[in-house]
């Protein structure tokens, strides 16, 4: 008979989880947390029995199809040192199967839009729940596979995709999103059963773990800035994660203000903001109106002031100011 327990963390995932029993429920070598639905123990132990009795008879992917279970979303922002958000959150079962449709709130034009890979539905489904409640978010897409997230890729952006780290070959490539569309942040994700397995399943990592557990809404925390925009662009997420984990222990800061962008002209720093948002030269002449030739030029005299000779590098150095 399943043991009955009280999980932490349950009640942020979904408050009426609060003081309701849990179970794990064991079978042919794999486990998995159930919430149970009830703070009243003989209802909850008849739930346990129930989730146990499909298991055994049915199988693990009838009892996912039925049940709500829980699991540890974890996003990796760094993989050595290993930089991780992570947090508990109940899957969604009973949806259709395999439905690639996107689903959002809004229409998108203002916020965040992000796609989401996940090859579980009712894990996926319950991913697109979560997100549409994360602070900045204006639309979600779901999708089982990277090949259906590049196909709505090539017709409409997003500027975050959030994929299952343990897809093979999910590599994004600008020229696959379509003439002109900015490649979108990738971030990768895992699914557990525990925060335990998040550490468990990393080897090889020299420089340390830092694992953080967060409030459902906070997991993207280290996009804040950019993310609220809707607009994050890589090389700010190559730096602020580092800042943000920095920030969590107290660290030093990743890098000490210099004079270098008060040498900047207002105009320079006009261009300097706008390729920080991932603007092209033909896009930013016609927010200033000012000609093509003439950003080219600011864009010139940016490389000089900041001792830099690439657009990343000259982004990154406006992104630590």
């Amino acid at each position: 008979m399943p043991r009955l327990v009280h999980r932490k963390y349950t009640e942020l995932a979904d408050p009426r989880s609060a003081g309701h029993f849990s179970a794990r429920i064991e079978h042919e070598g794999s486990g998995c947390y159930f919430p149970l639905g009830s703070a009243d123990a003989e209802k909850a132990a008849a739930r346990a029995a129930e989730i146990d009795r499909l298991i055994q008879t049915k199988g693990w992917h009838q009892a996912g199809q039925r049940y709500t279970r829980e699991f540890t979303l974890a996003v990796f922002w760094n993989s050595n040192p290993l930089l991780c958000t992570y947090t508990t959150l109940f899957t969604a079962p009973g949806r259709r199967a395999a439905d690639p449709r996107p689903c959002g709130k809004g229409d998108g034009t203002k916020g965040g839009r992000i796609l989401i890979v996940e090859a579980n539905d009712a894990i996926r489904f319950a991913l697109g729940r979560w997100a549409q409640r994360l602070p900045g978010c204006s639309q979600v897409g779901l999708f089982a596979s990277r090949e259906q997230a590049q196909a709505r890729l090539k017709v409409a952006p997003a500027e975050v995709i959030l994929f299952n780290r343990s897809l093979p070959d999910f590599l994004p490539v600008s020229k696959e999103y379509g003439a002109g569309a900015a490649t979108p942040t990738a971030i990768a994700f895992g699914i557990y059963e525990t925060s335990d397995d998040i550490f468990i399943s990393h080897t090889g990592v020299r420089h340390g773990y830092f694992l953080h557990r967060t409030h459902p809404a906070e997991v993207l925390a280290p996009l804040t800035g950019t993310w609220m925009d809707g607009t994050p662009v890589r090389p700010f997420v190559l730096l602020q994660p580092r800042k943000y984990f920095q920030d969590l222990i107290g660290g030093p800061p990743v890098s000490q203000t210099s004079g270098e962008q008060a040498a900047l002209t207002p105009r320079e720093q006009e261009i300097l903001l706008r390729l920080s948002k991932g603007f092209q030269d033909k896009q930013i002449a016609d927010n200033l109106d000012i000609s093509t030739w003439t950003v080219h030029n600011h864009i010139k005299k940016i490389f000089k002031k900041l001792g830099v000779h690439t657009r990343t590098q000259a982004v990154i150095k406006h992104l630590q100011k």
